[in-house]
């Protein structure tokens, strides 16, 4: 027997055997001929309630675990997560788990006001089927199959702070990177950064979003109410920004309300997620929407490269990709109109005008980071080898400088003279310029179908579908 079924065995045949010698009934001259003696009667009911919690705590044995204690609620909750992430993989099911080791390794009492802790944790999942689990770097199984908490960044570590009995979830620490960090006091100090920095984003949401919440109290709509109070719904995209979105929709994980406040978070969530919110049922409570919500993951691409032979539109593409390259933001497509293009004494100028564009892509949907049409002059310098290097850069200026700058560009290279026309040439093709723009179109379409993706969509303003990689008319 395992400790379960043996302690309630033992209670078992104990209850039998407390039968065999309690007289459970004295004889009577009653007609009805027996009844039970009071004083056993007391006994053999205790007996039953004692059995009763007895089998009941074998059936149930408390856990080795302290669920009471706060360090070992912060030990499951990551471990769960952990688990939660093997289970995105519908083939993976885990089906038991253990903490193997739970120990206080620092303290520091300098770092914050209140005592930081740091404890070591170690535990084990035993997947259903072990060859369904995807074994990436720094993943381990112990002896026996089970998962160990290991990955490519070490064990995890866990930060609390501590105030008398108050005990606070600071954060994860990994072993690999505290080395990396050169040191675990370093780490903490970055992790207690970025602690303040979500509780300075926590007060601004909700200090903003009590000031909509507001007023007009006579509406029902929560429309109303964000038109009211517009800055402060700018003040949560602006000033908070992807950690305020973060902590947003926290919120509906943590709970199930509907009220005014959820559906206001739901509206500014829907404006901050843009393209990467999949779901376009509009009547759906926040919840639903928040249940439904399974935001589009972006798919980091290269910027544009022309990969064609003449070699004035090699050395232009070159320029404008480096000229408006956003490499943080997203990949850049160019494509520039070539006007004409002069060589004198060792320099060549050659005047383009670019459309130009940075995009992101989530899942199969193109989200515009920006894009600009610019006039330009761009004089490159004849190098000892044959080869030409960039000299000068000249962009058409904005508002009432813009044909001023133009014609005072279009000049020859070397020795500065006037070329007649070419300005207005330039000027007039501003106007419209739709040939750089289904350029631009044909670009992007190469590039996207070279880097392996074959389905994206943008949309336009009005929800109009503005490009799609199975529109023929970009496919040649």
């Amino acid at each position: 027997f395992d400790k379960v079924s043996g302690y309630a065995v033992m209670l078992s045949e104990y209850f039998r055997y407390v039968i065999r010698i309690i007289p459970l009934y004295c004889p009577d001259n009653s007609e009805i001929g027996v009844r039970m003696c009071p004083k056993y009667a007391i006994l053999f009911f205790s007996v039953i309630i004692v059995v009763a919690i007895g089998i009941g705590l074998a059936a149930n044995p408390k856990s080795d675990d302290n669920n009471d204690d706060p360090i070992t609620g912060f030990a499951r909750e990551i471990m769960n997560r952990n688990i939660a992430t093997y289970e995105l993989n519908p083939e993976v099911k885990i089906i038991d788990s253990k903490i193997t080791r739970l120990e206080l390794i620092e303290t520091f009492d300098n770092l914050a006001d209140d005592t930081i802790e740091v404890y070591a944790l170690e535990y084990r999942l035993l997947p259903e089927d072990l060859s369904k689990v995807v074994m990436a770097g720094g993943m381990d199984i112990d002896e026996n199959g089970w998962l160990k908490e290991t990955c490519s960044m070490g064990s995890p570590l866990l930060v609390v702070s501590r105030n008398n009995d108050s005990v606070k979830f600071v954060g994860t620490l990994w072993t690999g990177g505290v080395i990396e960090d050169g040191g675990l006091e370093t780490s903490i100090k970055e992790l207690l950064k970025v602690e303040e920095e979500e509780d300075s984003i926590a007060i601004l949401v909700e200090e903003n979003l009590a000031i909509i919440m507001s007023s007009p109290k006579e509406a029902s709509n929560p429309y109303e109410y964000i038109q009211a109070h517009r800055e402060e719904y700018e003040n949560i995209k602006k000033l908070g920004g992807e950690k305020a979105l973060q902590y947003m929709l926290a919120q509906f994980q943590s709970s199930n309300a509907n009220g005014l406040r959820e559906y206001i978070m739901m509206e500014l969530c829907k404006d901050m997620l843009g393209v990467r919110n999949n779901v376009t049922d509009e009547n759906l409570t926040p919840q639903e929407w928040y249940e439904a919500l399974s935001i589009r993951q972006e798919i980091r691409l290269p910027d544009f490269k022309y990969d064609g032979n003449d070699p004035i539109e090699k050395l232009v593409y070159a320029t404008e990709i480096v000229n408006h390259s956003l490499p943080q933001e997203g990949f850049t497509i160019v494509a520039p109109k070539i006007f004409a293009s002069y060589e004198e004494d060792g320099l060549l100028k050659v005047f383009v005008t670019t459309y130009s564009t940075t995009y992101r892509l989530y899942g199969n949907v193109l989200d515009v980071v920006g894009g600009s049409v610019v006039p330009a002059a761009i004089t490159y310098k004849k190098d000892w080898d044959g080869s030409y290097v960039l000299e000068k850069y000249e962009q058409a200026k904005d508002g009432a400088y813009f044909v001023p700058s133009i014609r005072e560009f279009c000049t020859m290279p070397a020795t500065g003279r006037k070329i007649r026309g070419l300005a207005d040439e330039i000027i007039a093709h501003y106007g419209n310029y739709d040939d750089i723009r289904n350029l631009h179109w044909k670009n992007l379409y190469r590039h996207l179908k070279e880097n392996g993706i074959t389905d994206a969509i943008l949309f336009g303003p009005d929800g109009e579908v503005e490009f799609s990689m199975s529109s023929p008319k970009y496919m040649n």
